[in-house]
């Protein structure tokens, strides 16, 4: 960029013209190029002010300071004195021509062997034919599509291993450094530490005060764009590797980075990142690209605006592509892609509803991690054809992937907690009463009330499984039920004579549906014939049958059978993921993963099909219970708190039945009780898994 006779080179904070060559502090260059933005303007003090200093409250005095430096620099040359004009009692106005330079193409250095990051892809000759050859296609396929065997053993190096949590790793693309944030104390303070892969050194880049997150490095390995919180303001910076003060490139969003999300990634330009911010006019977060030379930002997701919005960027190795997530209001994650040359949008349906990062494998295929209860899960998407393979990690929860296909490595970040149960007392919409909390050292998570309010039951995680426990309520005991023996449990049900529990069961290579038996403390296996892995169980009101799903092809499979024989029968090809049968027993009632509302199907007449109830539900929800015709659903209202509501068809109404804090909520209509999963400490080390 040009600002009159001034050649400005904002990553070395240098003005330059013919023999001078002049070095800048980091806010003498922020504050030019936000007045560049805005040639022959006059800008007002107070949006100068809040632009070029969003992390601290700056003052007159600030502003006047740094005028004068700037002004410093540009009367250097005789001919560039008038070029910041004083408007008396308004602001300043760059009185001078601007002109943004062409981007110099910037030399690709050719990674060692051993951890070449995904961004760069193969070498520039094979991408050029492929585009060649590919050109005309919406998705771009120049490269193949990699091989990977899932259900093979996965080795696993540890990367770093303190008593703290550090997470969003990124290997630079010259592949001698790890960028990642290591939070000592959990997240009240953090650093952004660079970690030499050979030595080991490590150096510190913070050079202000607040909160740093999700690093990302550029593509010539020199500059760190991140994230940084200051209070309720959240920016954009940009750091030299070797330290040294950092600049403002954006404003954005900073709800992300509470929530450990992805929000940030360089561009394949290396001149421009791609970031998560608010909308102006919508609540819903959308992608945008802010030009790291002029500071022009540019739009490029509109999710709809009941929509919590778009995260997690990844752009393809031949960056025609951007893969990111999109998660409406429920919490529920899809993975979308934009074609960058058509500006089309392509949504894919996956198995998983939550999903803790995603990146590219090739042109055709990204990896993700979704959060399968109580354990990660990797899975290749082919965005050709939207299939999907997967393979389960035991006892790992994962975050942060960032696939190498040079390698064949994928570095991330696994979580570590605990969490206790804490059972309240509801005592209307907004408060309860703190009954019992059951304190541990592991991570306590789904917890269901047997309808007779007397005991609970919950998963207790473990890195070779999940164990069972029941609490009483009356007495104040626990007791294990169930032993791990690597399978993780899910979709926990309590029959309504409260003598038997059923259960998902999801192991390394499928999932099955078992039954405990409290009385005669026996665990076994519902035997469900050839369906494939069933899902999501619940009781038939005698507590003799079982109804649970199966998916083929899209469709949803709602299956009966009883606990004891092994003759499923099919209720219907049309249904849901999640279902229960009406307190009389004529129907069955199922919400649908991936589309918004609830349906009900008659028991009774076996042609029927299955009736949309309402309209009034606008998201998906896929946590509910049924009590009298009346519908008790979770609701993610904001990340990650979840809120109860209440649905009456009678009167086709929703209203607010209990506002939580909590992350993770179970309720029992019957004694209004409410249990929440409360973590309590939590780090992460970070990792390489070789493929």
């Amino acid at each position: 960029m040009t600002v009159g006779a001034w050649q400005i080179d904002p990553l070395s904070l240098r003005f330059i013209k013919d023999d001078k060559s002049i070095k800048v502090q980091p806010k003498v260059m922020e504050l030019l190029l936000y007045l560049a933005q805005f040639p022959e303007q006059v800008i007002l003090r107070e949006e100068l002010i809040k632009n070029v200093w969003p992390e601290v409250s700056a003052t007159d005095d600030t502003l006047n300071n740094m005028v004068g430096k700037l002004r410093k620099v540009l009367i250097a040359d005789s001919q560039c004195q008038s070029y910041i004009e004083t408007v008396p009692k308004k602001g300043y106005c760059l009185r001078a021509e601007v002109v943004k330079t062409a981007k110099k193409e910037k030399q690709k250095i050719q990674p060692k062997s051993f951890k070449k990051p995904l961004i760069l892809g193969f070498t520039v000759a094979i991408i050029a034919v492929f585009l060649f050859f590919m050109s005309q296609k919406v998705f771009i396929h120049s490269l193949p599509s990699s091989t990977i065997d899932l259900d093979k053993p996965l080795e696993t190096l540890s990367i770093t291993s303190h008593q703290a949590l550090e997470i969003f790793p990124e290997i630079s693309p010259n592949n001698k450094h790890i960028a990642f944030i290591r939070a000592p104390e959990g997240l009240q303070s953090n650093q952004l530490i660079i970690k030499d892969i050979d030595s080991g050194n490590e150096r510190i880049l913070n050079d202000i005060a607040g909160l740093y997150g999700n690093p990302v490095w550029s593509g010539n390995s020199e500059n760190i764009a991140y994230i940084h919180m200051s209070g309720s303001t959240c920016t954009v910076r940009l750091v030299n590797m070797q330290g040294g003060p950092s600049r403002l490139l954006s404003s954005c969003s900073g709800e992300l980075i509470r929530t450990m999300r992805k929000s940030l990634t360089w561009d394949k330009d290396t001149n421009s990142v791609i970031f998560t911010k608010n909308q102006e006019t919508k609540k819903a977060l959308a992608l945008f690209k802010v030009d790291i030379v002029s500071g022009q930002a540019l739009k490029l997701t509109n999710p709809p605006e009941n929509m919590i919005g778009d995260a997690n960027p990844s752009v393809s190795p031949n960056g025609k592509l951007i893969a990111f997530t999109r998660t409406n209001e429920s919490g529920v994650d899809k993975i979308m892609v934009l074609n960058i040359v058509t500006n089309i949008e392509t949504e894919f349906a996956t198995k998983s509803q939550n999903l803790l990062g995603i990146d590219w494998l090739d042109n055709d295929s990204v990896i993700y991690i979704s959060d399968a209860s109580s354990r990660s899960e990797l899975v290749l998407l082919n965005v050709t054809d939207g299939s999907e393979a997967l393979s389960r990690i035991s006892g790992r929860s994962m975050l942060h992937p960032s696939f190498n296909t040079a390698s064949r490595q994928l570095i991330f970040s696994e979580l570590q907690s605990n969490a206790n149960i804490v059972i309240s007392k509801r005592l209307n919409e907004n408060h309860s009463e703190k009954l019992i909390e059951l304190k541990s050292s592991k991570f306590e998570r789904e917890v269901v009330f047997s309808d007779d309010g007397q005991f609970i039951v919950y998963t207790r995680l473990l890195a070779n499984g999940s164990e069972l426990w029941l609490y009483d309520l009356t007495t104040k005991e626990q007791k294990r039920l169930v032993k791990p023996d690597n399978a993780f449990f899910k979709s926990i049900a309590i029959s309504p004579d409260n003598t038997k529990i059923v259960l998902n069961a999801i192991t390394e290579k499928n999932s099955s549906i078992q039954i405990y038996d409290i009385e005669r403390q026996h665990f076994f296996n519902l035997e469900t014939v050839d369906i494939k892995n069933p899902q999501s169980p619940s009781w038939l009101a005698d507590s003799k049958r079982v109804l649970f799903t199966s998916k083929k092809s899209e469709l949803w499979l709602i299956w009966q059978t009883s606990v004891n024989d092994s003759n499923p029968t099919l209720i219907t090809q049309q249904g849901g993921n999640i279902v229960v049968e009406s307190d009389d027993g004529k129907n069955v009632y199922f919400s649908r993963q991936g589309e918004v509302g609830l349906w009900q199907l008659s028991l009774i007449d076996t042609q029927a099909t299955p009736v949309k109830m309402t309209q009034k539900i606008t998201e998906e929800f896929q946590t509910w219970k049924m009590k009298n015709g009346i519908f008790y659903f979770l609701k993610r209202q904001s990340i990650p708190s979840k809120h109860i509501y209440v649905y009456t068809p009678e009167n086709d109404e929703i209203k607010l039945y209990y506002q939580s804090s909590g992350a993770f909520n179970y309720f029992d209509i019957n004694h209004d009780l409410v249990a929440s999963a409360q973590l309590k400490q939590f780090s992460a080390d970070i990792f390489v898994m070789q493929f």
